[in-house]
């Protein structure tokens, strides 16, 4: 019964929103606002609104609204497996930017959800040259290329498993970017506070991020003009704070975040290619995190550095325009179909030294697959329905664990999405 009335309160917001835009102006094409657009399409169009102020000043308001329906089984204490459904708003964002001729700018970006009203981005730039662009405030974190793809744009409506918490793709701090040899080479380098998920604010010392890419046929024939290769780093060193979490699609957290304390590293590698009829990503990720001079309540008594916490993972992603209208940055209108396979890993090892455990953590790991189709409709109005199965080397930790009955779990497990969501 919850599951109908989900399909039935998502279905008339599907037709009341081409309604809603029947009288909207279609916008611009997209504009990259990250080191080099990633995905499919880059981070952020241009405003649907602009003003010009004399020569120097201009302003522009941007926006969207992303609304979710997702249905996967679920165990509740006290309850069999039932599947657990739920629809939400999952984002409604208002974008406001100024720039002062060619070389100051200020973004500000509000988001209301279902659970919170939270600031994204909001930063001021002065850009002197198109190599050399200073940013300071909330902005984008330079790493990888699954956090810097904006929530629109991406083609299987959440980012893969390794991309981790969605609350840390932002961070304050003072970022460099900037671009030369006609687009060839993409950059962006900086400092910023290092706070992650559900962290305290504080950090020892800011984190380093540096993200670089390169397009090496920039300005060749469109086919191939937008293949880019690029890696990223990040180096911090903090104090007891939470971990890599691992988390579902659907928000279900399968691994929790464990006590880290002393350096962090992050690192990884990454491909993308777009053309009028398809893009392909691809990219691997590498997470270590300290855990020194830590009391573990999983050991008797055991106090020192336990084994570092190590997480790594890989996706594949692709899509195909199959019909409408399309440009060279993806479709406009019409169907495309989407798929991506993932591989997720965690864990810390094993060490014993003593009869002390220093690695009490579980080691595990999970596959996904995941496919869907993307409908393009006029006014920037895009409808979503996707599948996801996902199989858990450790059973314990899916959602449909019975810790009472201890019966084996089937896998995959299996989700349902669906997203409809317009650009204003």
């Amino acid at each position: 019964m919850k599951l109908c009335r989900a399909l039935l309160v998502w279905g008339l917001l599907c037709m009341w929103l081409p309604a809603m835009a029947a009288e909207a102006p279609a916008t611009d094409p997209p504009a990259s606002d990250t080191a080099a657009p990633a995905e499919n399409a880059p981070a952020l169009r241009l405003p649907t609104l602009e003003w010009t102020l004399g020569t120097s000043h201009h302003l522009g308001l941007a926006g969207w609204i992303v609304t979710d329906l997702m249905s996967f089984p679920r165990h509740e204490s006290g309850f069999d497996t039932s599947w657990h459904s739920t629809f939400n708003l999952r984002a409604a964002r208002i974008s406001l930017r100024y720039g002062y001729g060619k070389s100051l700018s200020l973004r500000l970006d509000v988001e209301a959800s279902t659970s919170a009203v939270e600031m994204q981005e909001a930063w001021f730039q002065y850009a002197p040259f198109e190599e050399l662009k200073l940013r300071i405030g909330r902005q984008r974190v330079p790493f990888g290329l699954a956090q810097n793809v904006s929530l629109p744009d991406r083609k299987l409506m959440e980012a893969p498993l390794i991309a981790g918490n969605a609350k840390d793709f932002k961070d304050i701090g003072l970022i460099i970017r900037g671009e030369a040899w006609e687009g060839r080479v993409c950059y962006a380098a900086g400092a910023v506070t290092g706070s992650r998920d559900i962290a305290v604010n504080v950090n020892e010392v800011p984190d380093v991020a540096a993200r670089l890419i390169i397009a090496p046929f920039v300005g060749l024939h469109p086919a191939v003009s937008q293949l880019r290769l690029g890696g990223s780093v990040t180096w911090g060193l903090g104090p007891q704070r939470n971990g890599f979490r691992g988390r579902t699609m659907a928000g279900f957290t399968f691994a929790d975040p464990p006590s880290i304390r002393g350096q962090q590293l992050r690192w990884g590698a990454e491909l993308s290619w777009v053309n009028r009829y398809m893009s392909l990503a691809a990219e691997y990720q590498d997470i270590r995190q300290k855990r020194d001079e830590l009391t573990d309540f999983q050991t008797t008594g055991q106090v020192g550095n336990l084994q570092e916490y190590h997480v790594r993972g890989w996706y594949v992603q692709a899509s195909g325009h199959i019909w409408g209208e399309r440009s060279d940055s993806g479709p406009v209108t019409g169907i495309e179909l989407a798929a991506r396979g993932e591989y997720f890993n965690y864990g810390d090892g094993n060490k014993t030294l003593g009869g002390a455990d220093y690695a009490p953590l579980p080691d595990s790991h999970v596959w996904a697959v995941t496919a869907g189709i993307n409908g393009y409709l006029p006014y920037n109005i895009r409808v979503s329905v996707l599948w996801q199965g996902i199989w858990f080397d450790d059973m314990t930790t899916a959602p449909t664990w019975d810790p009472g009955a201890k019966a084996d779990v089937s896998m995959p497990v299996h989700h349902i999405f669906a997203r409809a969501q317009i650009r204003l």
